[in-house]
């Protein structure tokens, strides 16, 4: 790597991998970002079923100017939790060590150690930044810290976590609600927001946006599961307004565990493929499409820590419907959309209803023009890079 260039190392507890190719994704475009003003190689780790011979498979790949090292550990198979636990643990730190002596070989000592989710990856984060004396940063993206979430606790994750926050010389978090809620557990730092990446050069408005349909088109897109995206809860929305007026459906993308209760809940309701359709997982490229040719974009989550979906909406020219969670709060006021508490049904009917009649007032070029101008890569990179200046100042 020869250039003057900041060397970040990028260390993710979640990353695209050969197992999980979506994994992590907007972490990944965090790194492509900053890859474009700093010198970036990512080191991840995960176990793997499918290693036949040895206990580690090494993949380095190159993509954009973004340098990858993925070592990848051989799942441990035991029945004895004390056993299986240490080996897990001593083969993911051995991972992680193997991939940091080749990070030194091929491209020398980081100026950064940025960490993206805690827990995990924290782990080798502190030792390597404390063994190394090498400035650590962190972003957050867990939604575990959110009461309505309730993971953050037991024993081990908050000592980590606090660990390494106690270590970072910034902490980033990719909204505000994050943010205090990180602060709600008494994790003090000094802390950025920096939101997620949008591919905007992916999400775009469709060629003829501005034709109105007889037969509005709303979409959703997520995991489908209830305890975030309430999911149910819009559903009964859905139902209702389906009483008033026949004009409009709704299309469900994404897939989870949960997604045959909900398509039984809607077939019960009577609304299963005349109201509702279920799509299953799409693409990205799937998705984007799909966003582009859609009349609005609506969310009922009950949480959020950003919710990347609304913005890859407005890049795609397609106004929204969301709950008060995730980055919608900062943006309300940008005119691109409606705005409703999390769990109020009935607010969220009235938004609804609204927005039937009221989407084509909202002009596609200029949501993606607000897409752009706060959420693309080349505004992302450099936010990152005054922070890594700072800290080392």
């Amino acid at each position: 790597m020869q250039s003057n260039k900041l060397k970040v190392l990028f260390l993710p507890s979640w990353y695209p991998n050969r197992n999980y190719l979506s994994h992590g994704i907007f972490i990944k475009r965090h790194a492509l970002a900053i890859s474009r003003v700093a010198d970036v190689i990512t080191l991840y780790t995960c176990s793997d079923a499918t290693i036949k011979n040895g206990l580690f498979e090494i993949q380095e790949n190159n993509e954009g100017g973004l340098n990858e090292i993925i070592i990848y550990y051989k799942k441990v198979n035991s029945s004895i939790p004390v056993f299986s636990s240490s080996l897990k643990f001593i083969r993911f730190i051995r991972a992680y060590f193997k991939g940091y002596s080749i990070v030194l070989a091929k491209y020398g000592k980081p100026n950064i150690i940025h960490l993206n989710v805690i827990f995990n990856a924290g782990i080798f984060a502190y030792l390597i930044s404390k063994l190394k004396n090498i400035p650590l940063v962190i972003t957050e993206q867990w939604s575990g810290y959110f009461p309505e979430d309730g993971n953050y606790k037991g024993v081990f994750i908050p000592f980590v976590t606090r660990l390494s926050v106690n270590r970072a010389r910034a902490v980033i978090a990719v909204s505000e609600n994050l943010r205090d809620a990180m602060l709600s557990h008494n994790l003090k730092s000094d802390y950025y927001v920096i939101p997620n990446v949008v591919n905007t050069s992916l999400f775009k408005p469709s060629l003829d946006k501005s034709t109105v349909n007889p037969i509005k088109n709303i979409l959703h897109v997520s995991t489908v599961n209830d305890k975030e995206k309430n999911i149910s809860g819009m559903l009964r929305v859905v139902k209702n307004i389906s009483l008033l007026r026949n004009d409009f459906v709704l299309n469900i993308v994404g897939d989870g565990p949960e997604r045959l209760l909900f398509e039984k809940q809607a077939e019960e309701m009577g609304i299963k493929n005349t109201i509702v359709f279920f799509k299953g997982y799409k693409d990205a490229k799937e998705v984007a499409k799909m966003m582009g040719e859609a009349d609005f974009y609506v969310m009922f989550s009950n949480y959020e820590t950003f919710s990347t979906v609304i913005v890859e909406a407005l890049a795609a020219g397609t106004p929204v419907v969301s709950t008060a969670v995730g980055v919608m709060p900062s943006i309300k006021d940008k005119n691109v959309g409606i705005m409703v508490q999390p769990k109020n049904e009935l607010e969220l009917e009235a938004a609804i209803l609204k927005m039937l009649d009221e989407y084509c007032n909202y002009n596609a070029k200029d949501l993606s023009k607000f897409a752009n101008n706060y959420f693309s890569e080349d505004k992302m990179g450099e936010q990152f890079l005054n922070i890594y200046h700072k800290v080392i100042g």
